[in-house]
C-alpha cells in the first residue's frame, strides 16, 4: 500500500504546486514501483480471497471497502509492472510528469 500512499501524497502536493516536493515524490514513487517489479513474480501465484481469509483468522477485521481498494490497487499495481506495461508506470500527460518537469 506504500505506493497507493505516495501516488495520494503526490497528487495533492502536486495540486499544491510544490515542485520540489513533486520531485522528490516523483522519485519516490519510481523507486517504489521499480522495488514492486523486482518482487512481481513472487505476487504472481497470490490468491487475494486468501489473504483476507489469513488476516480474519488472525483476528483482523477489514471492511468490505478497504478489501475492495486494496484489490483493485494491488492489480492496477501488479497490471502496470507487467514486462507488456513497461514504461507505462506513469501515463503521459499525467500531472505530476508535467509538474516535475519530466
Amino acid at each position: 500500500m506504500q505506493g497507493a500512499t505516495v501516488l495520494y501524497n503526490l497528487f495533492l502536493t502536486t495540486l499544491r504546486k510544490d515542485t520540489e516536493q513533486v520531485a522528490t515524490l516523483v522519485d519516490e514513487f519510481d523507486e517504489w514501483h521499480a522495488r514492486f517489479t523486482v518482487q512481481r513474480p513472487l505476487m504472481a501465484g497470490w490468491q487475494l480471497p486468501d489473504f483476507w481469509l489469513c488476516v480474519a483468522e488472525g483476528g483482523g477485521r477489514i471492511g468490505p471497502q478497504t478489501q475492495d481498494f486494496v484489490e483493485r490497487w494491488f492489480r492496477l499495481a501488479y497490471e502496470a509492472s507487467s514486462p507488456e506495461a513497461s514504461g507505462r508506470a506513469r501515463p503521459p500527460g499525467t500531472c505530476w510528469n508535467n509538474a516535475s518537469g519530466r
